[in-house]
């Protein structure tokens, strides 16, 4: 007959109450590709979009028009006289957007949610 081994409890945490430790995320790429593309995306973007508008409102839609008009005055200089200068009344419009949303952050009521953990272990709070 065989000896049967006896298991041996497991002794328990010294701070049973404590969260496990977040798990280990692994990137599909390196930091460095993942901050690159961040920039990328928001350096070129808007004059991407703003070409775009440009192209269909005052180059009626023609792209050959477009590179034209940038081929003609260069390309920072091409941007630069179609980019869209900003206003005080732009400025006043994005104010109260911003403070009537800050508003209802603070004043609606709601439910607090705790949102997944990030890799640094912050929860972020929701309401």
């Amino acid at each position: 007959m065989a000896k049967q081994k006896q298991q041996q409890p497991k002794p328990a945490p010294a701070d049973a109450d404590a969260a496990p430790p977040p798990p280990e995320f692994k990137t599909a790429h390196s930091p460095w590709f993942t901050y690159a593309s961040m920039v990328t995306l928001f350096t070129l973007c808007p004059p991407f979009v703003i070409l775009l508008w440009y192209t269909v409102v005052h180059a009626d839609g023609s792209v050959a028009r477009t590179y034209e008009h940038l081929r003609d005055r260069g390309i920072l200089e091409g941007l630069k006289a179609i980019w869209p200068m900003p206003t005080v009344v732009a400025g006043k419009i994005i104010l109260g957007f911003a403070l009537f949303e800050a508003a209802l952050q603070l004043l609606l009521p709601g439910k607090r949610f705790e949102g997944p953990i990030s890799p640094a272990g912050n929860v972020p709070v929701y309401k």
